[in-house]
């Protein structure tokens, strides 16, 4: 095999650039579902903060922050570098339930790289994190039952679709080129599809849905959640449903 690049380090990154601002103007519908998400997170979260401890509330500061970068990434089409990042987002804000459920797992959290044992007893707290996260909430009587599988199926995608190189990450951007001057079959993959794309728009529903999951798992790490971000959630998932159904059925 012949490995071959075609842009340069810095045409990439224009190409990038050029991606995300034409993604803005191309999905203004979806771009808004998503600035609606935000926004409930910087006004809607505050008044349920007030509880949290110090590491919860950078959990789901960095839950935030990695969801918008998600976004930024999803904008290029390129499913194998936005799913890992949905997928930290998702493990940040279920880290940050399962210290509120949990509180001596705060300390557990901040000693993981003190020393060799405390690395290991915090991976033990915290592999099953999400899986954790979900099964708790679905016990609590104003969760909708189907949560559980929801962030159950919503974490096993990310890994699947790029936050491990599995074959549904990579391959579906190969194209295969037989038409080569030289007598080889060439197998082209794409890193940027450009922001009007069919697999951009793609990326941003599924940041759509990562952004209602860490919204819902934040939101709920308190004893008294607020009814404002439900509310706005059924309103999002509306929108949404409204969105994919008027673009992709």
């Amino acid at each position: 095999m012949k490995f071959e690049t075609t842009p340069s380090f810095e045409s990439y990154f224009n190409l990038a650039e050029a991606s995300t601002q034409l993604a803005l103007t191309s999905h203004i519908d979806a771009m808004r579902i998503l600035e609606q998400i935000h926004t409930i997170f910087v006004t809607e979260l505050p008044s349920i903060s007030d509880g949290w401890g110090p590491s919860q509330g950078l959990l789901n500061i960095s839950s935030l922050m990695t969801w918008l970068t998600s976004i930024r990434v999803a904008t290029t089409g390129h499913s194998a570098s936005a799913f890992p990042l949905f997928r930290t987002s998702l493990e940040a804000a279920c880290y940050a339930y399962n210290i509120w459920a949990q509180p001596e797992l705060e300390q557990v959290w901040l000693d993981r790289n003190r020393e060799e044992k405390a690395h290991r007893k915090s991976r033990r707290a915290f592999t099953s994190a999400v899986k954790d996260t979900a099964k708790h909430l679905v016990k609590r009587s104003f969760v909708w039952s189907g949560t559980e599988d929801w962030i159950n199926t919503a974490y096993s995608q990310s890994i699947d679709f790029g936050a491990h190189p599995n074959p549904k990450s990579i391959l579906p951007g190969l194209k295969i080129d037989d038409q080569r001057t030289d007598g080889m079959v060439g197998l082209n993959l794409a890193g940027v599809y450009g922001g009007d794309s069919f697999q951009a728009e793609r990326l941003l529903v599924a940041a759509i849905d990562y952004g209602q999951l860490i919204l819902l798992v934040a939101g709920c790490g308190t004893e008294q959640p607020s009814q404002n971000i439900f509310d706005s959630l059924n309103l999002i998932n509306d929108r949404k449903e409204k969105y994919v159904a008027d673009r992709f059925s």
